[in-house]
């Protein structure tokens, strides 16, 4: 099942798009099954105007998704489409509008009632509102289990993208609540049978819409993220994300990440310019150097932080082309915000 806003609907117009191809079938907003194909949102003979775009829309990711998942699997494919761009969390959670909810499992319903997973790409217009960014992450875990009771499903998986970026943000609030939105989704990862997908190292067709390159390649890294988790096939099912940070009083520090599958790189971003930012109570702390080893990063900073140090990665909704990346899986680390450092000798780290 499909849903989110616009760039799960797909609003790329960039060329690019797979070809349809027998065996991936998507039920078509006039409630009938067809060949997959871009636009999946458009609107021809729609049952059901709640979620119509008002203008014809371009390619998605889901695509994609289908034929990697068909091609390692052997068997059709189907996708039921009910994102609508621009909509907030709002419409989809029961608990406050849940316009976009009741016409989704209205949806579901004549299909059977079940799906296999949930395909979410939502959050860019919560980012406008300091109490939907405030908010998210419970509106969020609400909306899941929401829709888990209504599927009678309790695990039902959910494969949710960290937003992109937002390249024309100039409003200071809304540029932090971006990144905010991008931190209440990385800790939506814990919740149980929820995976993340960073977004962050891919490029856009306008200011926030990923290109038709960029999801193609969203589809792949998701697809093969669910051929691990719940298919049981042989591919690497892990993502990369931050599980601990240290600084020492001497000014170096590491981050730790869990789900490497083979060591972290960099893009060859210049110092000046890293995606990291770190703070204490005198304000932040410019980086000198970084390197790289297995699932840590090292920094050496430019002077001895003081009192509570905290690291930031993709702090502004335009940031994300810098961001490191497993070597195994291309899946880059996620974007998080004031990820507190504890206190330590970070030679140990390297020692080791």
């Amino acid at each position: 099942m499909i849903a989110g806003q616009s760039n799960s609907a797909g609003f790329s117009k960039t060329p690019g798009c797979r070809e349809p191809a027998a065996g991936i079938h998507m039920f078509r907003n006039r409630c009938r099954w067809d060949i997959a194909s871009d636009p999946m949102n458009e609107k021809t003979d729609t049952a059901h105007p709640e979620n119509a775009e008002l203008f014809l829309p371009g390619q998605s990711p889901w695509l994609a998704f289908a034929l990697a998942l068909k091609r390692e699997l052997g068997y059709p494919i189907g996708l039921i489409q009910t994102s609508v761009g621009g909509s907030p969390l709002s419409a989809w959670n029961p608990e406050e509008n849940g316009i976009l909810f009741r016409n989704m499992i209205r949806t579901v319903s004549m299909c059977g009632g079940r799906v296999k997973g949930v395909l979410w790409y939502q959050g860019e217009t919560d980012a406008g509102g300091e109490t939907e960014t405030a908010g998210y992450l419970e509106r969020f875990a609400g909306f899941v289990s929401a829709v888990r009771r209504e599927m009678n499903d309790p695990l039902l998986p959910f494969f949710t993208v960290q937003l992109n970026k937002f390249l024309s943000c100039t409003d200071p609030d809304t540029d932090r609540r971006f990144a905010e939105i991008r931190e209440a989704q990385r800790k939506a990862g814990k919740i149980p049978g929820v995976t993340v997908i960073p977004s962050l190292d891919l490029t856009l067709s306008d200011e926030i819409h990923n290109n038709s390159a960029s999801n193609n390649a969203l589809g792949e890294r998701i697809a093969f993220t669910a051929l691990g988790k719940i298919y049981g096939a042989d591919y690497i099912s892990s993502v990369p994300d931050i599980s601990d940070a240290y600084v020492s009083p001497d000014g170096y520090a590491v981050l730790v990440f869990d789900g490497v599958s083979m060591y972290l790189v960099g893009r060859g971003i210049p110092t000046e310019r890293s995606e990291f930012v770190f703070f204490d109570e005198k304000g932040e702390i410019p980086i000198e150097s970084c390197g790289f080893a297995g699932d840590r990063i090292f920094f050496r900073l430019s002077r001895n932080p003081s009192g509570n140090v905290s690291v930031s990665c993709a702090p502004h909704a335009y940031s994300g082309y810098g961001v490191p990346f497993d070597r195994g899986t291309g899946i880059p680390v996620p974007g998080f915000v004031n990820f507190p450092c504890r206190l330590s000798d970070v030679r140990e780290f390297r020692n080791n």
